[in-house]
């Protein structure tokens, strides 16, 4: 649905993959938030959206900007994936 709904807008959309700083994933940090982030760009592909969707993956780089939280409530927070909707230039 979301795709379907995003396609009605001319903004950017970014999608944005992060995970936790787990020592246990580290080799694979930057490969797991690109590829969370693909796996929701290919969704959006797929349930209608037609426009270009720019895809980073962050890692665990943002992980100290969550709220404070447990530990357990904030890692599950940190393995996400942000869709972000650009303002359009000009936009006030």
């Amino acid at each position: 649905r979301l795709g379907g709904l995003l396609r009605n807008i001319d903004n950017q959309i970014v999608v944005q993959g992060f995970s936790d700083p787990d020592p246990a994933v580290r080799e694979g940090v930057w490969e797991l938030s690109i590829g969370r982030a693909l796996a929701v760009a290919n969704a959006l592909r797929r349930t209608g959206y037609t426009d270009d969707v720019v895809v980073y993956g962050y890692g665990d780089s943002r992980f100290h900007l969550l709220p404070d939280l447990p530990d357990a409530a904030r890692r599950a927070v940190a393995r996400r994936v942000d869709i972000v909707v650009l303002p359009n230039p000009g936009d006030g």
